[in-house]
C-alpha cells in the first residue's frame, strides 16, 4: 500500500500541469518603484565556457507591452529557463530581447583566477552600475536570484535576494531566459570550432560524455581547470569511500 501511494504521487507530479509566470508581482511592485530589475545567472556550475549574468528591466512601459503579449500569445511563456524547452526559450527570447536589458559575462580564465563567487558578484555589481548610470534619480528595485553577500546602499534603491526567484518573478525568469539563450548560442559557436566535447548538447556542463571527451582529448582553452580538478577530486573521494565500504 505504501509503495502504491508513492507511485501515485510521482505520477501525479509528472502529470501536473506546469504553471508559467505572469506580471502580477511586478505590477504591485511598480506602485512603489519606477523600475524593477530582475537579475539571474547562467553557467555557474559548468566546467567549460563563461558565466553569463543578465539584468532585465521592467518599467510601466515595458509592463504594458509584456502584459499584453502574455494575455494574447499562448506561445509566449516565461518561467525559470531550466523548466522551458529550447523552442519555448527561443520564442520567449525573441520577444524579451526587445525590452531593455543588460548582459555581462566572465570568461573561464577569469573564473579560474578569481573564483566563481567573486565573478558572480562582479557581474551583478556591473549590472547594478549599468542600470544606475542609465536611470538616474529613479526609484529602483533590484531582485537577484539566489543569495550573495553584496554590500550595496543607495538612496531610492533597494537590493533584494530571492531564493528560487526565477520561479517567482517574471523579471528574474526573463533574465534567466536571455542569459541562457545567449550563452547557449556562444557554446554552440565554440562547438563549431572545437567539436570534441559536444558543447552544442551539454553547453559546457559536466556530463559523463563530456568527462570521457576530456580524458580522450585533454582540456581545451575554454575549460575551467579549477572546476575540472574539483570534480576529479570529488570522484576520487567517492571511489575511495566506496572501496572502504565494500571492504
Amino acid at each position: 500500500m505504501f509503495y502504491s501511494q508513492i507511485i501515485f504521487k510521482i505520477c501525479f507530479m509528472l502529470n501536473k500541469k506546469r504553471t508559467y509566470l505572469n506580471l502580477s508581482n511586478e505590477e504591485s511592485l511598480l506602485f512603489n518603484y519606477d523600475i524593477i530589475v530582475g537579475i539571474d545567472e547562467v553557467g555557474r556550475g559548468c566546467i567549460a565556457g563563461p558565466l553569463y549574468v543578465c539584468g532585465f528591466i521592467i518599467d510601466k512601459t515595458s509592463f504594458k507591452y509584456l502584459n499584453h503579449i502574455v494575455i494574447k500569445d499562448k506561445n509566449f511563456v516565461v518561467q525559470d529557463s531550466k523548466q522551458l524547452t529550447r523552442n519555448q526559450r527561443e520564442y520567449a527570447y525573441n520577444i524579451l530581447k526587445n525590452c531593455q536589458h543588460f548582459l555581462v559575462c566572465k570568461s573561464n580564465t577569469e573564473i579560474d583566477k578569481n573564483g566563481i563567487v567573486s565573478c558572480l558578484k562582479d557581474n551583478v555589481l556591473s549590472i547594478i552600475n549599468m542600470v544606475l548610470s542609465h536611470y538616474d534619480r529613479k526609484r529602483i528595485l533590484f531582485l537577484v536570484d539566489g543569495i550573495l553577500k553584496i554590500n550595496f546602499e543607495k538612496d531610492n534603491t533597494k537590493l533584494v535576494f530571492c531564493i528560487k526567484g526565477d520561479s517567482k518573478y517574471f523579471c528574474i525568469a526573463s533574465a534567466s531566459i536571455i542569459a541562457k539563450v545567449c550563452r547557449d548560442e556562444f557554446m554552440i559557436s565554440l562547438h563549431k570550432n572545437i567539436p570534441n566535447y559536444d558543447w552544442d548538447k551539454n553547453m559546457g556542463y559536466g556530463t559523463r560524455k563530456h568527462f570521457e571527451s576530456i580524458e580522450k582529448f585533454g582540456l581545451s582553452i575554454y575549460h575551467r581547470v579549477s572546476f575540472v580538478k574539483n570534480y576529479i577530486h570529488k570522484f576520487c573521494f567517492l571511489f575511495v569511500l566506496c572501496c572502504i565500504v565494500c571492504v
